[in-house]
């Protein structure tokens, strides 16, 4: 034991006392480069930044309006009309429009809605549904007959269906537009049942 020892004790005592030229024999010198022309890799990034005008604020993207319970003999007449509702859209975080719609006009609104100040923007709509079938003008019910839905803007003018409304004007920050729904009698005698409609509403920004 003793003997294994003391050799073990002169490998090591021997190899602390290599010589260094003898060491540097011993290390594995690195690789050299080739004398060859380097291999690129080219990366292309793409994508797009978008800017969104607008945000329609969550309780407005999908609403229930009730428009009450109505008797039948509210009406009497073809044309005849209940009492409005108001229901609204709400625009959160728009942004200030970059310039006017039509080329060099830079002023107030137009009666055609086809121009507003520096720093507006504009919203369209278009109210989609089916459309009733006396007055294509009406939103069709399920439940009772003889009467539709009719839909108005804030000024009181009624809203085509299937069509692509005016402008509307939007400030920056946020916004609400107004808009109005009553039922209409298509015909002198309606049928009492249930009221139930829908009608989408697409809205795009310029």
């Amino acid at each position: 034991m003793r003997n294994n020892l003391k050799l073990n004790a002169l490998l090591l005592g021997s190899a602390l006392c290599m010589p260094a030229s003898s060491l540097a024999d011993k290390i594995k010198q690195p690789a050299q480069p080739r004398d060859e022309l380097a291999q690129v890799a080219k990366i292309n990034f793409v994508g797009a930044l978008l800017s969104t005008p607008c945000s329609l604020a969550v309780d407005s993207q999908e609403q229930q309006v009730n428009l009450g319970s109505i008797s039948s003999g509210h009406f009497r007449n073809q044309g005849d009309r209940s009492q409005q509702v108001r229901f609204t859209l709400r625009f959160q975080d728009c942004l200030m429009g970059a310039h006017s719609y039509r080329d060099g006009v830079n002023s107030t609104h137009t009666a055609e809605d086809s121009a507003w100040l520096s720093g507006e923007q504009t919203v369209a709509f278009s109210f989609t549904g089916v459309a009733d079938d006396n007055n294509s003008g009406l939103l069709k019910l399920n439940g009772a007959s003889g009467v539709g839905v009719r839909l108005k803007d804030a000024r009181d003018v009624d809203i085509p269906l299937n069509q692509s409304l005016n402008n509307a004007f939007l400030t920056p920050g946020d916004n609400t537009l107004n808009f109005s729904a009553s039922l209409e009698s298509t015909q002198k005698y309606v049928q009492a049942d249930y009221i139930d409609a829908i009608v989408n509403i697409n809205v795009y920004y310029f």
